[in-house]
């Protein structure tokens, strides 16, 4: 039998096997209690981690969060979690605050559970370490009602003389009682006037004086302003907290004019204390673009600034180029023209500076990328998409560096055909690289413009086929060479992207030559291969639509291969494979059962883990086929409202029930 820790005493009484937690059965909770209280700190912080993401989730709490509480408790009372005790009780914490009950009927069930341990939490409250205090308090606060909250947290006001524990405690006080909070942050501020431009604790203390002042409404005027400038450490996320509570409350405006102060104020001051304010104008530009204009001019200014110089374009190219181009066009098209040694820190912001620009289609970015190509991978991705089959953005026609494009090109296909496979061979890697892909759709782009680049295209067939292959079909490469190397392709494509593979080659053809047998038979390679890759149907399934003509051929290999993967299914590329082939069942039929019967299975997902994008795809589609699809997609009805609950499905969801029931 187990020698077990007082803290686990009773651990083996609860039937956990009943229990479920966000990956199912809680039965492997007390080997993870158990670790947590080993006094081994690894095998500690791996029990964390585990923890975090089984009876926490995300915020959400579930029927074995309820009896771990008690021993959570007991672990962190009695010390068994070492070093990670604070950890346990920041654990704990977030148990008794969370909201997101999860197959819990009693609503007060985990609150009750924390509250229950009031009296070994409370041991702690004298901790000499100040962040085990803290953490401590913050578990009864959350475990209390709010008159024994608001009394535990002046008490420990009271007694506690460190800066960052008072912080906490402020900011515990602003969810409880915020109008207390500001008068306890009045306090605290003239306490720490003379410490503030000294010790980054108590400019942390600070900064939360200003939270309390925002949260309680009070007017942000300019001694709030001072105060919400003190110089916090770089890693605080306390200013992006206080910015976004600003924008919310007072308007984005009031956040923006704080944010250019802070950002005028840390001008040459060390690169670190900008950083707060960096992420801040992040969280601000994202949630209110039309209000983040002002914030041009001041994040300009840093590109002068090596330090915080690469975050600053980043931010940059979140901007629209008209706010953001004249403050910052000339400075950035100076970084980027910058010469310096490969892969060193000012190529790379050479690189971004020309990214920020291809981003907002600055006519310069064609001829600066030619004389530079090899040395610019995120311009590429600007240009071209992060990965071969995502979204760019449009650049203009460029003579020199369509002539740099041919001549990358060749230099790979020369690389890639290096005989050895030892490891460490740099030329392995032009095999894996997105590079000659996005070279391939910047080409795509041009159409015809690029007819002259039909030979390297047809050389980088055997090494990006998909992309190589839209490519010739997008230039009209219609050279018997070229539409010979697509035949090979289409007929004998093989490896893991056969299908895709076949299918892109395929595609040219027909586009080429109007020549639809390749096509079909590339589809049909698709719907039977025997991989066990869902995408590979998707991929047959959607080149349906050019081979209308070919149906009762086509129609038996669609259901087969809807058959094939049966459902229900945790497999998400399974169920958009699935709507291919709905989608491509009822084009080939008109008839919208098969359709219908797949979007059902995918909105009965909603509200399941990591689902919202499938789902929202689906919601889409019939927002989009909603009249073609007739009275028979009413059924869709209830899952389509379970879908409006999650914020990823919302929007399509709703569309497609304004759709389908006005």
């Amino acid at each position: 039998m187990t020698s077990d820790p007082p803290a686990l005493a009773g651990l083996d009484d609860v039937d956990w096997a009943s229990l479920e937690h966000a990956y199912g059965l809680a039965d492997d909770v007390p080997a993870v209690l158990r670790a947590l209280a080993s006094r081994d700190d690894e095998q500690a912080e791996a029990a964390l981690d585990e923890l975090h993401g089984s009876i926490w989730h995300q915020g959400s709490v579930y029927p074995a969060t309820v009896p771990a509480v008690l021993f959570l408790a007991g672990i962190a009372a009695s010390g068994a979690a070492g070093s990670r005790t604070a950890e346990v009780l920041q654990l704990l914490g977030r148990i008794a605050k969370s909201t997101d009950l999860r197959g819990i009927e009693e609503p007060d069930a985990v609150r009750g559970a924390v509250a229950a341990q009031y009296d070994a939490i409370a041991t702690l409250l004298n901790d000499p370490d100040a962040e085990i205090r803290t953490a401590a308090t913050l578990v009864l606060v959350h475990g209390a009602a709010q008159d024994g909250a608001r009394s535990l947290i002046l008490q420990r006001w009271r007694a506690e003389t460190e800066a960052l524990p008072r912080a906490e405690l402020l900011r515990a006080m602003v969810r409880v009682d915020a109008p207390a909070a500001a008068v306890l942050a009045d306090e605290a501020l003239e306490a720490t006037a003379a410490a503030a431009q000294r010790s980054p604790d108590e400019a942390v203390l600070r900064v939360s004086c200003a939270l309390a002042w925002i949260l309680a409404g009070r007017a942000f005027d300019e001694r709030a302003l001072n105060t919400a400038l003190a110089p916090i450490p770089a890693d605080s996320e306390l200013f992006y907290v206080l910015v976004d509570e600003l924008a919310e409350r007072q308007g984005p405006q009031a956040a923006v004019e704080l944010l250019v102060a802070g950002l005028e104020r840390a001008l040459g001051a060390p690169s670190g204390l900008v950083d707060p304010y960096l992420l801040a104008a992040r969280g601000l530009i994202t949630a209110h673009r039309t209000a983040s204009g002002p914030l041009a001019t001041p994040l300009a200014r840093l590109l002068d600034w090596p330090g915080p110089a690469r975050r600053a374009v980043s931010l940059l190219e979140l901007l629209e180029p008209a706010a953001a181009a004249p403050a910052a066009r000339d400075r950035l098209v100076a970084l980027a023209r910058t010469e310096s040694e490969p892969d060193s820190d000012d190529a790379v912001l050479a690189d971004e500076a020309l990214a920020c620009l291809a981003r907002w289609n600055d006519a310069v970015v064609p001829g600066l990328l030619a004389g530079a190509l090899t040395d610019r991978p995120q311009t590429l991705d600007a240009v071209a998409g992060y990965r071969a089959d995502r979204e760019g953005v449009a650049m203009s026609f460029h003579v020199d560096l369509l002539a740099a494009i041919r001549r990358r090109l060749n230099e790979i296909c020369d690389a890639a055909h290096e005989p050895s496979d030892e490891v460490g061979n740099p030329f392995i890697l032009v095999r894996t690289s997105n590079e000659p892909a996005q070279l391939a759709k910047i080409l795509t782009s041009w159409g015809t413009l690029a007819q002259a680049a039909a030979p390297e295209l047809t050389r980088i067939l055997g090494l990006k086929p998909v992309s190589a292959a839209r490519a010739l079909a997008a230039i009209r490469a219609q050279s018997p060479a070229c539409v010979a190397a697509l035949h090979d392709v289409a007929r004998s494509a093989d490896g893991r992207d056969a299908v895709p593979a076949r299918v892109a080659a395929a595609q040219a053809i027909r586009t080429l030559t109007r020549e639809a047998g390749p096509l079909l038979a590339a589809v049909q390679f698709g719907l039977t291969t025997t991989s066990k890759n869902p995408d590979d149907r998707a991929t047959a399934a959607d080149a349906v639509d050019e081979l209308s003509e070919h149906a009762d051929l086509l129609v038996p290999l669609l259901l087969q291969a809807l058959q094939d993967i049966p459902v229900p299914t945790p497999s998400l590329p399974a169920h958009q494979a699935r709507m291919a082939l709905g989608r491509a069942l009822w084009h080939l039929t008109t008839r919208p059962a098969f359709v219908i019967e797949v979007l059902r299975d995918v909105l009965d997902l909603a509200g399941e883990s990591l689902t919202g994008w499938t789902v929202a795809r689906a919601a889409e589609f019939v927002a989009d086929h909603a009249v073609e699809l007739g009275p028979q997609a009413l059924e869709l009805i209830p899952g389509l409202e379970a879908a409006l609950a999650d914020p990823i499905s919302t929007a399509a969801a709703a569309r497609a029930l304004s759709m389908l029931a006005p």
